[in-house]
């Protein structure tokens, strides 16, 4: 039985919504609402879906509450990235940038997925390292992230910290 709680909302290339819901993703084709397929070896579990973003190549970026780690659902199947792999866990906000750049804000830190591998953001990076609770790309393509410390802003190679009283920013 589903509840009708929705923790997140995306839209994929194809023009499918999908819904984060507490037992994992829904799709809705404009008709119908479709749960996820959680059978098999590329199975997702069936646990709260905390974040979703459209993926520039096909489908859409699944971030699950807690520490289930992210997948990417195409029409290749699911693949799935643990905390073992790097990728991020308790994941607040997530989002593909218009360079095809994974953005994952966590209480744990920012994440980023380029070059098919997951990496956290260090002081190297320009970023503290503290929790995140927001990602977002402006028209001009740069990504904004609110932090625990203040608002970042990242314009191709390094973040900044450009605001220290915006703090816990959720959206």
């Amino acid at each position: 039985e589903q509840s009708g709680d929705v923790f997140a909302i995306a839209q994929d290339r194809e023009g499918y919504l999908w819904l984060g819901t507490p037992d994992g993703p829904v799709r809705f084709d404009g008709t119908r609402f479709q749960p996820w397929a959680r059978s098999g070896s590329s199975a997702l579990p069936a646990h709260a879906v905390a974040a979703l973003a459209g993926s520039s190549q096909g489908g859409v970026w699944v971030a699950f509450a807690g520490s289930e780690g992210v997948a990417r659902i195409d029409r290749d199947g699911i693949t799935r990235y643990s905390p073992t792999d790097g990728a991020p866990s308790g994941v607040n906000a997530l989002l593909e940038d218009r360079r095809g750049t994974v953005w994952a804000a966590t209480g744990h830190g920012l994440f980023r997925y380029a070059g098919n591998r997951w990496s956290r953001m260090t002081e190297a990076d320009g970023y503290n390292g503290e929790q995140a609770s927001s990602v977002y790309e402006d028209r001009a393509g740069r990504v904004w992230v609110g932090s625990a410390r203040g608002l970042y802003r990242h314009e191709g190679a390094q973040l900044r910290l450009v605001d220290t009283t915006a703090t816990n920013i959720d959206s």
